[in-house]
C-alpha cells in the first residue's frame, strides 16, 4: 500500500532526493536563493503556460500559434508541480516546515475573513 502523499512527506523526500542528486553528480550543495530563483523561474512558466489557456479562452489562438487545449493544462500541471517541488526544497533548506505553516496562514485567513474552511 502507498504512503499518502502530504507535503510534509513531499519536503522530506524531495530533500532526500536532492542529496542523493548531489552525491552522485559531485555538485555543489545550493543555498536556499538558488531554490528561490528555481521556483520563480518555474512560476514563470506556469504563467506563460496560463496565458495560453487564455488565449484559447478567448479564441486568439486561431491568430497564435498554441497548443490545444487538453496540451496546455497538461504543461501547467507539470510546471505548477516543479513550482511545488522547488518550494519544498527551499522550505527544507531553510528549515521551515512548510505543511505547518501552509495550515496556520490557510486557517488565519478563514478565521479574518470568516470563511468556515479550516485545515
Amino acid at each position: 500500500m502507498a504512503v499518502p502523499f502530504t507535503i510534509r512527506r513531499l519536503q522530506q523526500l524531495s530533500a532526500e532526493r536532492d542529496d542523493e542528486w548531489h552525491a552522485r553528480t559531485h555538485a555543489p550543495q545550493w543555498t536556499i536563493l538558488e531554490w528561490a530563483g528555481a521556483m520563480c523561474g518555474e512560476a514563470g512558466e506556469a504563467a506563460n503556460v496560463a496565458k495560453k489557456i487564455r488565449r484559447v479562452e478567448t479564441d486568439m489562438e486561431l491568430r497564435v500559434s498554441t497548443p490545444n487545449i487538453e496540451e496546455l493544462r497538461r504543461k501547467l500541471g507539470e510546471e505548477c508541480a516543479d513550482v511545488l517541488i522547488y518550494l519544498t526544497l527551499l522550505c527544507e533548506k531553510a528549515g521551515v516546515d512548510l505543511e505547518l505553516h501552509t495550515q496556520l496562514k490557510f486557517n488565519s485567513v478563514s478565521k479574518e475573513f470568516n470563511f468556515p474552511q479550516m485545515l
